[in-house]
């Protein structure tokens, strides 16, 4: 194939990669975003401290999407927590809501390293089990609420001490093992895949 023609194949190969990428992206922060929502009309009354819920299912679908699109999936949602930081939960207070942004991008990065290498989670999920469910939800849940925990307080929106730590280490165990729980379920049900080992 002449020079030209295979450039002009990677140039549309390289073009679709960069659509898929942008999808990915606004497919994760979109998901993010409609969970955060929900959440927050069904849990509203049960926030003591801001930003610290007692159950968090945007938490679950955090891991979920960074475990799909490693690096799209982080992208989007912390694009999708700094718009919804900036627009709407600290009107105008772009330092905070960039923080906000980038430690609701980076925990699940983060705890996707940790746990795919530990755990040997397959890239399409198929050998995720309950117990490596369990392990996955305990290191986002950790490693989460020490990052929000930390800028919250640095931020001054909250107090230092355990308190804010543990309500959102509970919060994003609970709502991470539902939904990645539930996904688990989906998926043996539609979706033909090898069984899971432990």
């Amino acid at each position: 194939m002449p020079s030209q023609g295979r450039k002009l194949l990677y140039l549309r190969g390289l073009k679709d990669h960069f659509e898929v990428f942008f999808y990915e992206i606004l497919l994760s922060g979109a998901t993010f975003g409609l969970f955060y929502i929900l959440n927050l009309s069904m849990t509203s009354s049960i926030t003591p401290i801001y930003g610290a819920h007692w159950i968090f299912l945007p938490a679950g679908a955090r891991l979920l999407l960074t475990l799909v699109f490693p690096i799209s999936g982080p992208i989007g949602i912390g694009i999708s927590a700094f718009l919804i930081a900036y627009f709407f939960r600290l009107p105008g207070q772009l330092i905070t809501a960039l923080g906000i942004g980038i430690t609701v991008g980076v925990s699940p990065f983060i705890s996707r390293l940790i746990v795919v290498r530990q755990f040997k989670i397959l890239p399409d999920l198929s050998n995720i089990s309950i117990t490596k469910i369990f392990y996955c939800t305990l290191v986002f849940s950790a490693v989460s609420a020490v990052l929000h925990h930390s800028w919250y307080v640095y931020r001054d929106l909250r107090l230092p001490g355990f308190n804010g730590f543990g309500i959102e280490f509970v919060g994003n165990a609970i709502g991470t093992f539902l939904v990645l729980s539930f996904f688990k379920i989906l998926a043996e049900k539609f979706i033909p895949a090898n069984k899971s080992v432990d």
